[in-house]
């Protein structure tokens, strides 16, 4: 009787190689995905700060005029130093890190001249950056605020025009938000007043 002798060979067969990229693979999507949540959160409160940081600069600045507003312009806003170091002032316009526009804005004046409020708008965020940064924003300080054609929360009061959904009251809505996120070139627009 001859001994044969059986090689054992060691190392991963075709399956068991299959198995250990598909497990590898799924955790890189898991990892991907976690990482891009995180990244969407930090730029969502990178959004709501600079708006009020802007915001609180424009209220001080104001503090003491008589007709409120009256000559706010984004080139008041770079020119005074207000715009915050995450933002770029590029001549007379500032822009976000997403190459939006931030604008400031103003109603109408009263008859007496007087400009109760401001607004600002950023343009090219992202829907889920634009979601999350509503949330962070809160709604205490705010007349109003408005995503896309929605308007997602208003006081009702005088000023809060500048946002041109939001001429009445209406509670916070996540409905709304969601529908105007989803919106193309949606914009995030809110109203201030002092």
């Amino acid at each position: 009787m001859e001994n044969k002798k059986i090689n054992k060979q060691s190392g991963f067969n075709l399956m068991e190689l299959l198995f250990a990229l598909v497990v590898i693979g799924g955790m890189i999507v898991g990892i991907v995905a976690m990482y891009n949540k995180n990244q969407s959160t930090s730029n969502a409160k990178t959004v709501a700060q600079d708006i009020q940081t802007i915001s609180s600069g424009i209220k001080t600045l104001y503090a003491s005029s008589t007709n409120g507003f009256d000559t706010l312009t984004t080139k008041v806003v770079i020119d005074s130093g207000v715009a915050p170091k995450t933002v770029i002032a590029k001549g007379s316009n500032i822009v976000n890190k997403y190459n939006g526009n931030i604008i400031i804005t103003t109603p109408t004046a009263t008859g007496d001249g007087y400009v109760p409020s401001f607004g600002i708008t950023e343009e090219k965020l992202p829907p889920e950056v634009i979601a999350k940064a509503v949330g962070q924003l809160g709604t205490e300080g705010i007349l109003s605020i408005q995503v896309g054609s929605k308007c997602v929360f208003s006081t009702g009061t005088t000023g809060s025009e500048v946002n041109s959904a939001c001429t009445q009251a209406t509670t916070y809505n996540a409905a709304d938000l969601a529908t105007g996120a989803a919106e193309t070139d949606a914009k995030l627009s809110v109203a201030f007043s002092q």
